[in-house]
């Protein structure tokens, strides 16, 4: 069996490494969608002015301006999705970072407590009467 305080140090690190994985996802997607340029597209293909947007399933149609506000819309949706990623992520990496490796491990340090001092009726003698 291993030791106990290695597997809470273990578990704190995979915690922190999530974490930071998280954020840094998102800050990429983030950052990749204010990087991008500023082409109309509609289904993948770059439109120009005059074209229309056909949506088959649907059968509706955005012009040039409309379809530009819609992919708009789509870049706001990954700014702010982005951010709450970061913030997810960073609240973890925190979270991973204050918490004791003693707590993360198998049991935690509150069980081993509660263990020591047993239950209400394990002190009065109670137990198996």
């Amino acid at each position: 069996m291993s030791n106990p305080k290695v597997q809470g140090t273990v578990a704190k690190t995979i915690v922190v490494l999530f974490g930071l994985a998280i954020a840094g996802v998102s800050l990429a997607c983030m950052l990749g969608t204010l990087g991008g340029d500023d082409t109309v597209r509609c289904g993948g293909l770059e439109m120009e002015e005059g074209d229309k947007c056909v949506y088959v399933n649907s059968g509706g149609s955005n012009s040039y301006e409309e379809q530009a506000d819609a992919n708009s819309r789509g870049d706001w949706l990954f700014i702010v999705g982005g951010a709450c990623g970061i913030l997810t992520g960073l609240a973890i990496t925190v979270a991973g970072l204050i918490v004791s490796s003693a707590e993360l491990a198998p049991g935690g340090e509150r069980a081993a407590r509660r263990g020591q001092r047993g239950t209400e009726g394990e002190r009065s003698g109670e137990v198996g009467r």
